[in-house]
């Protein structure tokens, strides 16, 4: 996975040059390190814990920073199963704000589409392998999903992209992140570590192509 070693390289080489800082801390700083000064002063250092910049039609962001706290708490010692199905909770986040961009931002891009897509691949693929306790239990709610794509904020104003940058390329990363330690688990099954593999790759798309490698929209 050269996208995965390439951004654990940077890690620590950041670390490297700044001591003291945690693993957890270098991350954040590469993975908003090409965002503008703007996008990332809405967000705190820990982001999960941020307030939403507002407005916040459809409540995009909540559901990113929800997505992203509940990744956070993910028991580094649970079954590989569980960490999958927590892992594809947050693709599945990832996929639906993508879907959503990618139907009223404007300008649209097809780096949605295609965040989208990729996403939405190994969700499917999740859901299979966990099954659909686990994958309700740590995926999305639907009724805050009905209120979401119901928001008038939604169709009238649409969502910043700009500002959802952010916590896409955290998420995206740290999901990665948690794909990978699956990945290298000798614990878990070969079927779980194959898909950690292809789940970790899909989620580096939602980091790089919202900006997470510096290449831009």
């Amino acid at each position: 996975m050269t996208r995965s070693a390439d951004r654990k390289a940077r890690i620590r080489a950041y670390m490297a040059t700044h001591p003291g800082t945690s693993y957890t801390d270098a991350a954040r700083s590469i993975d908003t390190k090409y965002l503008s000064r703007g996008t990332v002063a809405a967000w705190t250092a820990s982001a999960a814990e941020s307030a939403i910049p507002g407005p916040d039609p459809g409540a995009l962001g909540a559901l990113l920073v929800t997505a992203l706290g509940k990744l956070r708490a993910t028991d580094t010692g649970a079954a590989p199963v569980i960490r999958l199905a927590r892992g594809g909770g947050a693709l599945a986040a990832a996929a639906f704000v993508a879907a959503q961009l990618h139907r009223h931002a404007v300008p649209a891009r097809d780096n949605f589409q295609t965040v989208f897509g990729s996403c939405t691949d190994s969700v499917q693929e999740l859901a299979a392998l966990c099954g659909n306790y686990l994958t309700r239990t740590h995926g999305l709610d639907a009724e805050n999903l009905y209120a979401t794509v119901g928001d008038p904020l939604l169709h009238y104003l649409g969502p910043d992209a700009e500002v959802l940058a952010a916590p896409m390329i955290i998420l995206g990363g740290q999901a990665a992140d948690l794909f990978i330690a699956i990945a290298e688990d000798e614990s878990a099954l070969p079927e779980h570590r194959k898909a950690a593999i292809r789940a970790a790759d899909n989620a580096l798309i939602a980091w790089s192509h919202f900006g997470g490698d510096g290449g831009g929209w």
